[in-house]
């Protein structure tokens, strides 16, 4: 079943999932069982795209999420994901709110020995988030056993905490104005981000 607790401690916090469906649903019954709104599939003013998930809380604001639910190589989806958030998606209206504060979230299906796996996961996981951490772009890391919208690796304030174990340090810590104003200083180093 979709979402089912996993006992090894090196599988996502989800469960395992069978596509960026799944993927999409348990991050929106997740959000929302959390205090948080979710709404999927959502277009921006005027807009064609349509974003994966636009979240909002009433303390720490709207965010956007683009999910990836990647099964190989990463790179081609990751670069896609990159390029639908920095061209598409940030700086638009969504339910009559701008989102500027986006994330990237993959879901790694992989197959082979637990540690074979984890490492593989940390790997991942560890390149991406730094890359997209440099372009003001958050990271969603799903082999946690807690769920926090991140937008610098080793930055306490930057940590929005969503829902699992451990969060009281993260609720206490997190500061949503200097998030943002990370971002908007990330975004104009790149002339692709406006």
């Amino acid at each position: 079943m979709p979402g089912d607790e996993i006992e090894d401690s090196g599988m996502h916090l989800c469960g395992v999932l069978d596509s960026e469906d799944e993927l999409q649903q348990w991050l929106e019954s997740f959000f929302e069982e959390n205090g948080w709104t979710a709404i999927r599939e959502v277009s921006p003013r005027n807009g064609t795209c349509r974003a994966d998930l636009i979240v909002g809380h009433s303390e720490y604001g709207w965010y956007g999420i683009e999910t990836k639910y990647i099964t190989g190589d990463c790179g081609g989806k990751i670069a896609d994901a990159h390029h639908k958030i920095t061209e598409k998606y940030r700086g638009r209206k969504y339910i009559n709110r701008r989102i500027n504060c986006w994330l990237v979230c993959p879901y790694f299906w992989c197959y082979g020995p637990d540690d074979y796996r984890s490492t593989t996961q940390r790997t991942r996981a560890d390149l991406i988030s730094g890359m997209f951490s440099r372009h003001g772009i958050g990271y969603i890391n799903l082999d946690k056993s807690r769920l926090l919208l991140d937008f610098a690796d080793s930055r306490m304030y930057a940590k929005v905490p969503v829902g699992g174990e451990y969060l009281d340090k993260h609720i206490e810590g997190v500061d949503v104005e200097r998030i943002r104003d990370r971002v908007d200083r990330m975004r104009e180093q790149y002339p692709y981000n406006h």
